[in-house]
């Protein structure tokens, strides 16, 4: 694939038989070239070599008739990602490469681009500026190592490291803004729950999370994703025993917790009483209202705790279901009454007793 210049030369060293064919079969008996005298495994590792060079020769081949028009008058180059200059600011190499896996992908269900060279030539066609000086570079090194290599096995086992995951490594490296990592790794690790539900913090911890590397082990992952939780769910957290392992399974947990914290909050709020009430003008109406919403605050945090330790609904006062998932909807007047209605019960059983 790198070796375009260097392979055709190759290929013209080589000797051509009667039948036009790069070769040395025909060579074998021309006398000026030695004759029957010369060794037969030089013969093979001259014809390995052949075999070697007219594989790439057919593949660079195959990638420019790729660009002509096909016989339904399309091009393949339609397919192109755009060009990469080798900017390193807003993730461009990023979204370079993931244009070329995509166009890739799509030539391949075409059925052409079928080895890695052919991929590597078709993606390195899409680079210019800084980047394309930076390739004929790394082209020339790897040409360079080819040439020198001891023998044509070695050749072969060098041709056959290149592969088109290997030099989009290669341009990531070296066009990846190193500001752009920093930041990716900081967003990561001031990631927290806030005031958001369990559900959005998961959403964006995840997203966060996939965009690093390396990837980050399932372990880590889990305990950092822990730690962000809000401190009112990391208590409550604390106290469970078989705590789960996995990110999913902690993520479920957590938001069953923090629901009912929030559902634990908002009863508090409706225990209190009012504060925004508008006074009155008469001072002794006021103080009998006060007594009355004092009366009342009283009643409604014994109601909660006796709900609370027999596990009854907050709303209606039945067992079975929480506050939630109560489908009955009772007044005000009526919650007044059950409110009185449990604490004179259990005063009657206090008295009993």
């Amino acid at each position: 694939m790198s070796f375009n210049q260097s392979s055709q030369d190759m290929m013209n060293m080589m000797p051509v038989d009667g039948s036009g064919n790069n070769g040395v079969s025909g060579s074998m008996h021309n006398p000026q070239l030695g004759g029957a005298s010369r060794d037969m495994s030089t013969t093979s590792e001259v014809e390995d070599l052949r075999r070697l060079v007219h594989s790439m020769m057919l593949e660079i081949s195959t990638l420019r008739a790729s660009a002509q028009p096909t016989q339904a008058g399309a091009r393949l180059v339609s397919t192109r990602p755009a060009l990469f200059d080798g900017t390193v600011e807003d993730n461009a190499v990023r979204m370079w490469i993931m244009q070329v896996r995509d166009c890739i992908s799509l030539l391949e269900l075409q059925g052409c681009l079928s080895s890695e060279t052919e991929k590597i030539l078709y993606a390195a066609n899409s680079l210019t500026g800084s980047a394309k000086e930076a390739w004929a570079i790394e082209r020339t090194k790897l040409e360079r190592t080819f040439n020198n290599a001891a023998s044509p096995e070695l050749q072969r086992n060098l041709y056959q490291q290149l592969t088109l995951e290997g030099f989009l490594e290669w341009i990531k490296m070296e066009f990846e803004d190193i500001n752009a990592k920093r930041k990716r790794q900081k967003d990561y690790d001031n990631c927290v729950q806030g005031k958001r539900s369990v559900g959005e913090y998961l959403i964006e911890f995840s997203k966060f999370a996939e965009r690093i590397e390396p990837p980050i082990p399932e372990d880590l992952r889990t305990e950092k994703f822990r730690s962000g939780l809000n401190r009112e769910v990391l208590n409550r957290l604390s106290l469970v025993p078989d705590e789960p392992q996995t990110l999913r399974g902690l993520a479920r947990f957590a938001d069953k917790i923090y629901s009912r914290y929030l559902e634990d909050q908002a009863m508090e709020r409706a225990s209190k009483p009012m504060q925004d009430r508008p006074k009155s003008s008469k001072k002794g109406s006021y103080q009998n209202q006060g007594n009355s919403n004092q009366g009342q605050s009283n009643q409604r945090m014994e109601f909660l705790k006796k709900c609370r330790r027999e596990n009854r609904c907050f709303k209606c006062g039945q067992t079975g279901h929480r506050s939630s998932s109560c489908i009955v909807t009772v007044p005000n007047e009526r919650r007044l009454t059950l409110i009185e209605e449990s604490t004179q019960s259990q005063g009657n059983g206090q008295d009993r007793s």
